[in-house]
C-alpha cells in the first residue's frame, strides 16, 4: 500500500463479570518439532520499526492486583529450552539497552527484583554471571555498578555472601 496499511484487532467482548480470553497456540507434533509462534513488529525504512507491547490490563479495585506476565519454556525430560532477552545489533549507532525494573508505589512497598539460578537435587546448581561488555580499540570495557537506592531515612544495605554448605567448603568472596 502507498498509504497507511490497515490494522488488525482481535478482541473479546466486554463483560460486567469475567470477560473471555484469547488463546493462540501452535500445533503439537507427536514425533517431531511442534509449531512455532512468532510475534514481530513491522520493519521501518526511513523511521523506526514498530513496537511490540505486552501488557496486562489495569485494575481499579484497591483490594486486588493487576494480572501477571509469565514468560517460560516448557518442561522437558532431557533439557528445557532457554529464555533469551536481547536487543538488536547496530552497525553505526548504539545498541538498545535492557531495563529490568519493578513498578513504583505511593504508599506500599515497591516491588522487588529477584535474580536467581535454578537448584539441582543431584547435580550442581545453576550459575549467575554478571559481566560488562568488552571494548575494542581505544574504548574500555563497560562498568558494573551495584548500589542501593537513595532514601530520606536510611538507605538500603548491600549484602554479598556465599551459601552454606552441609559437608563441603563454602565459597569464597
Amino acid at each position: 500500500a502507498t498509504g497507511v496499511s490497515g490494522n488488525v484487532t482481535i478482541s473479546t467482548g466486554i463483560s460486567s463479570l469475567e470477560s473471555g480470553s484469547i488463546n493462540i497456540e501452535a500445533g503439537r507434533s507427536t514425533i517431531a518439532t511442534g509449531g512455532s509462534i512468532r510475534l514481530q513488529s513491522g520493519d521501518g525504512n526511513a523511521v523506526s520499526s514498530g513496537v511490540v507491547a505486552i501488557k496486562t490490563g489495569s485494575n481499579d479495585i484497591v483490594s486486588d492486583a493487576s494480572g501477571q506476565i509469565s514468560v517460560q519454556t516448557g518442561d522437558s525430560e532431557k533439557e528445557s529450552g532457554r529464555v533469551l532477552v536481547s536487543t538488536g545489533a547496530a552497525s553505526v549507532g548504539s545498541t538498545g539497552g535492557i531495563q529490568l525494573q519493578s513498578g513504583n508505589s505511593e504508599t506500599g512497598p515497591a516491588g522487588s527484583i529477584s535474580l536467581s539460578a535454578g537448584s539441582s537435587t543431584n547435580a550442581i546448581g545453576g550459575n549467575v554471571l554478571v559481566s560488562s561488555g568488552s571494548g575494542a580499540a581505544d574504548g574500555g570495557s563497560g562498568i558494573i555498578t551495584v548500589a542501593s537506592g537513595n532514601a530520606f531515612g536510611s538507605s538500603g544495605n548491600l549484602a554479598m555472601q556465599t551459601g552454606f554448605s552441609e559437608i563441603g567448603s563454602t565459597g569464597s568472596l
